[in-house]
């Protein structure tokens, strides 16, 4: 009998040592890796897995190829800039065209905060960026990832042809 109870402590320290080691690792690829859904979704592979790469602006490419500082500057001075991760995603994801309209709508929606979760009247709920609404069927916990909730958000604007599904919030950032 005495030997079992001398036992319990060390398994339960081999536990913790093996969430702990996972949980590292977790960790360690998710810092080094990304998982991003492709375009369209195709549904054997409907995710790849990336080696993380900095964002390099379009315009910094232009600004290496430019040949006058005046063109330069006027071309960044009408261009809008992503200041953060998160605007860096929105803008690799909705492009130039749809980048400004994407940041006042998810800024409306959401603050631009990876946590968000709001609870509507009817009972569902919108999370993340985007505040993709429940009855989409997507897990909350993968909303709560930016790379993931971007990219629904582009599918379901270009599923309803614009911002049709953040209409609720049209008051707010004015975008159609």
């Amino acid at each position: 009998m005495q030997l079992k109870n001398k036992r319990k402590p060390y398994l339960i320290f081999l536990v913790i040592s093996v969430i702990f080691t996972v949980l590292f690792l977790f960790d360690w690829f998710f810092d080094n890796w990304d998982l991003r859904f492709q375009f369209p979704i195709i549904l054997q592979t409907p995710i790849k897995v990336e080696k993380r790469a900095d964002f390099i602006s379009p315009l910094v490419v232009e600004a290496v190829e430019a040949k006058s500082s005046v063109q330069l500057a006027d071309s960044i001075a009408s261009t809008p800039q992503p200041k953060g991760l998160i605007e860096q995603e929105i803008y690799e994801v909705f492009g130039e065209e749809n980048y400004e309209d994407a940041i006042k709508v998810f800024t409306c929606e959401s603050g631009l905060r990876i946590d968000a979760v709001g609870k509507n009247t009817n009972g569902t709920f919108d999370t993340g960026i985007p505040q993709i609404n429940s009855i989409y069927g997507i897990r909350a916990k993968w909303l709560k990832n930016p790379t993931i909730a971007i990219r629904v958000a582009k599918q379901l604007f270009d599923e309803h042809g614009g911002w049709g599904p953040w209409y609720s919030s049209y008051k707010c950032h004015g975008v159609k």
